[in-house]
Protein backbone atom coordinates (compact mmCIF):
# COMPACT_ATOMS: atom_id res chain seq x y z
CA UNK A 1 0.00 0.00 0.00
CA UNK A 2 2.15 2.84 -0.81
CA UNK A 3 5.72 3.47 -1.24
CA UNK A 4 8.28 1.41 0.90
CA UNK A 5 10.42 3.38 3.48
CA UNK A 6 13.98 3.06 3.51
CA UNK A 7 15.08 1.31 6.62
CA UNK A 8 16.39 3.69 9.24
CA UNK A 9 20.09 3.79 9.62
CA UNK A 10 21.62 3.16 12.95
CA UNK A 11 22.46 5.65 15.28
CA UNK A 12 25.78 6.92 14.74
CA UNK A 13 27.31 8.37 18.08
CA UNK A 14 30.49 10.00 16.50
CA UNK A 15 32.99 11.13 18.73
CA UNK A 16 30.25 11.08 21.72
CA UNK A 17 31.31 9.25 25.06
CA UNK A 18 30.11 8.17 28.26
CA UNK A 19 30.48 10.95 30.68
CA UNK A 20 31.78 10.04 34.07
CA UNK A 21 31.19 13.10 35.59
CA UNK A 22 27.37 13.89 35.99
CA UNK A 23 28.63 16.77 38.45
CA UNK A 24 28.34 19.06 35.30
CA UNK A 25 24.95 18.28 34.71
CA UNK A 26 23.68 18.45 38.15
CA UNK A 27 24.94 21.95 38.75
CA UNK A 28 23.82 23.44 35.22
CA UNK A 29 20.71 21.80 37.19
CA UNK A 30 20.77 23.45 40.18
CA UNK A 31 22.14 27.20 38.34
CA UNK A 32 19.16 26.88 36.09
CA UNK A 33 16.55 26.55 38.82
CA UNK A 34 18.48 29.38 41.24
CA UNK A 35 18.07 31.63 37.17
CA UNK A 36 14.48 31.16 37.29
CA UNK A 37 13.48 31.61 40.75
CA UNK A 38 15.79 34.77 41.53
CA UNK A 39 15.33 36.64 37.67
CA UNK A 40 12.26 35.20 36.63
CA UNK A 41 10.05 34.96 39.38
CA UNK A 42 7.04 36.46 40.63
CA UNK A 43 8.26 39.68 40.41
CA UNK A 44 9.86 40.86 37.18
CA UNK A 45 12.11 43.76 35.50
CA UNK A 46 12.91 43.99 32.35
CA UNK A 47 16.21 44.54 34.05
CA UNK A 48 16.73 41.11 35.97
CA UNK A 49 14.79 39.54 32.82
CA UNK A 50 17.34 40.84 30.28
CA UNK A 51 20.31 39.37 32.62
CA UNK A 52 18.34 35.70 32.78
CA UNK A 53 18.64 36.24 28.51
CA UNK A 54 21.67 36.20 28.42
CA UNK A 55 22.95 33.68 30.87
CA UNK A 56 20.59 31.89 29.55
CA UNK A 57 22.11 32.18 26.17
CA UNK A 58 25.33 30.85 27.96
CA UNK A 59 23.79 28.14 29.43
CA UNK A 60 22.04 26.73 26.26
CA UNK A 61 25.71 26.53 24.63
CA UNK A 62 27.28 24.47 27.37
CA UNK A 63 24.43 22.23 27.20
CA UNK A 64 25.04 21.97 23.45
CA UNK A 65 28.27 21.07 23.87
CA UNK A 66 27.88 18.63 26.56
CA UNK A 67 25.24 16.98 23.89
CA UNK A 68 27.88 17.18 21.42
CA UNK A 69 30.52 14.99 23.46
CA UNK A 70 28.67 12.60 25.38
CA UNK A 71 26.50 9.73 25.00
CA UNK A 72 22.94 11.13 25.61
CA UNK A 73 21.05 10.30 29.30
CA UNK A 74 17.60 10.50 30.59
CA UNK A 75 19.38 13.42 32.75
CA UNK A 76 21.03 15.07 29.81
CA UNK A 77 17.69 15.04 27.86
CA UNK A 78 15.89 16.67 30.46
CA UNK A 79 18.44 18.87 31.21
CA UNK A 80 18.45 20.19 27.55
CA UNK A 81 14.27 20.22 27.41
CA UNK A 82 14.07 22.72 30.91
CA UNK A 83 16.84 24.87 29.58
CA UNK A 84 14.98 25.37 26.35
CA UNK A 85 11.90 25.65 28.46
CA UNK A 86 12.98 28.35 30.67
CA UNK A 87 14.45 30.26 27.17
CA UNK A 88 11.16 30.44 26.16
CA UNK A 89 9.62 31.38 29.61
CA UNK A 90 12.22 34.06 29.71
CA UNK A 91 11.55 35.42 25.75
CA UNK A 92 7.95 35.56 26.69
CA UNK A 93 8.28 37.29 29.82
CA UNK A 94 10.59 39.98 28.26
CA UNK A 95 7.31 40.66 25.41
CA UNK A 96 4.71 40.45 28.10
CA UNK A 97 7.13 43.34 30.20
CA UNK A 98 7.03 45.56 27.14
CA UNK A 99 2.83 45.95 27.34
CA UNK A 100 2.02 45.59 31.53
CA UNK A 101 2.86 46.43 34.50
CA UNK A 102 2.52 44.82 38.27
CA UNK A 103 1.11 46.22 41.17
CA UNK A 104 4.37 45.22 42.60
CA UNK A 105 6.17 48.35 40.64
CA UNK A 106 6.65 51.13 42.94
CA UNK A 107 5.66 54.87 41.38
CA UNK A 108 9.53 55.56 41.82
CA UNK A 109 10.45 52.69 39.39
CA UNK A 110 10.47 53.22 35.50
CA UNK A 111 10.67 49.35 35.08
CA UNK A 112 7.79 47.29 34.67
CA UNK A 113 7.10 44.13 36.33
CA UNK A 114 4.72 41.61 35.59
CA UNK A 115 3.22 39.01 37.56
CA UNK A 116 4.55 35.13 36.49
CA UNK A 117 1.81 33.44 34.88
Amino acid sequence: RGVPLDPVPLWQTGGAKASEDQVQVAHIWQEVRRLMWNLVGIARTSERLLMAKHRIEIIQEEVRRYYRNYLVTMNLLELRNIVTVSEVMILSALRKTAYSTSPLSSPSTSRPTTPLV
